[in-house]
């Protein structure tokens, strides 16, 4: 049988200013006795509190060290890639030198201030805002950023005997973070390269229609199947891990896009490659003037 209760005391539990629950106790003591079980509950919750208190700075700082490491992960991932790109470039350009010397220095060039932008803006630890990536956007020409990452992955399917098609307007000027999407193309056109078997082809895309930009990377691969496509942009995860990297391109690329507003996923059948769509708002996008499909081959 429960006691008698004759009253009962109550403490508010506060967690930064604000009342999360409260602690009760029933009594069944005499009158003489609520004084010190007054004491008691007191005491029990400001423990309780504290205990709460310090359970929200723990969940903070574990919040802080996933976004630091994030932001080390992304900077290890991209200047590998990068610094990978440029020794290959430099190494097969000195080698062959005249037109593929000057070939070679571009692509460093050109990489080289992909590269300080990327530095710039992954050690800016403002660049994470609540596990979001922070995004600077400027006026720029996406027409030229697709072909900056291009050019970057050239020697690469040259070295594979690979076809780029180009297939994009002249013109794709609006507001985006040049350096953030150019690590995403480059990221998309790099797993494009890795996963075409030597002498096929890939198409590199863009449209506009309804202030939305779509681009898109498509290889001829082997594709996907339905368990992979619902892990391709997990964080770590790879389609296969003999081929070298860390799983996070895509896992950063679709987290870019998103920073932009806009959306990442991909389409695949196996046996007939796969394809990466990016569709990002862009509300003052400028009438489109093809430049045609255009094909790079070694």
């Amino acid at each position: 049988m429960w006691a008698v209760v004759r009253t009962w005391i109550s403490a508010p539990l506060v967690v930064e200013s604000a009342v999360r629950g409260t602690l009760t106790l029933f009594l069944s003591y005499q009158a003489e006795s609520e004084a010190v079980a007054r004491t008691l509950v007191e005491e029990f919750a400001r423990r309780v509190n504290l205990l709460l208190e310090n359970t929200v700075l723990y969940h903070r700082a574990e919040e802080a060290t996933h976004s630091r490491d994030e932001m080390m992960a992304v900077l290890a991932h991209d200047l590998s890639n990068a610094l990978f790109s440029f020794r290959l470039h430099a190494q097969r350009g000195l080698s062959k030198g005249g037109e593929q010397a000057q070939r070679a220095l571009g692509a460093v060039a050109r990489g080289s201030q992909w590269l300080l932008g990327l530095v710039k803006t992954v050690l800016d630890v403002a660049g994470m805002e609540e596990g979001r990536i922070k995004v600077q956007r400027q006026r720029g020409n996406l027409a030229q950023v697709l072909e900056s990452a291009c050019l970057l992955q050239q020697m690469d399917a040259d070295e594979r005997k690979l076809e780029i098609v180009r297939d994009w307007p002249v013109d794709l000027s609006f507001d985006f973070d040049q350096e953030r999407l150019l690590q995403v193309f480059f990221n998309l056109v790099n797993n494009a390269i890795k996963f075409t078997p030597a002498g096929g082809k890939l198409e590199v895309g863009a449209d506009h229609e309804n202030g939305r930009v779509r681009v898109w990377v498509h290889d001829s691969g082997n594709g996907l199947s339905p368990e992979q496509l619902e892990r391709v942009f997990e964080r770590g995860w790879q389609a296969d891990p003999k081929a070298g990297g860390k799983g996070l391109g895509l896992y950063i690329s679709r987290r870019i896009v998103e920073a932009h507003g806009g959306t990442m996923w991909v389409e695949s059948t196996l046996g007939r490659g796969a394809t990466f769509f990016a569709v990002l708002p862009a509300e003052q996008v400028a009438e489109p003037v093809r430049h045609g499909a255009v094909s790079v081959v070694p």
